[in-house]
């Protein structure tokens, strides 16, 4: 996905489905392809995972399985 979260707004949801491996990261493909899952990510505000105040918080989740979350700390200003 390299830096597209960038573009994502704010409560947008960016599905990315098994059918577009080369936007999935190679550590993760094999599972979604193998699985058939859709890639959720969306860009929050804040959440229970602490990060630091100037990151973008990203959400991820598989449209199949909505009750397994997890989060990450992105800076934007790192290329």
């Amino acid at each position: 996905m390299e830096k597209s979260y960038l573009w994502i707004k704010k409560d947008e949801i960016l599905y990315i489905s098994f059918l577009d491996e080369k936007y999935i990261p190679e550590y993760i493909k094999d599972v979604i392809v193998k699985n058939k899952l859709t890639f959720c990510v969306q860009v929050v505000d804040n959440c229970e995972v602490k990060f630091d105040e100037e990151l973008i918080i990203l959400k991820f989740w598989s449209k199949e399985y909505p009750e397994i979350i997890e989060y990450s700390g992105n800076n934007s200003l790192v290329r």
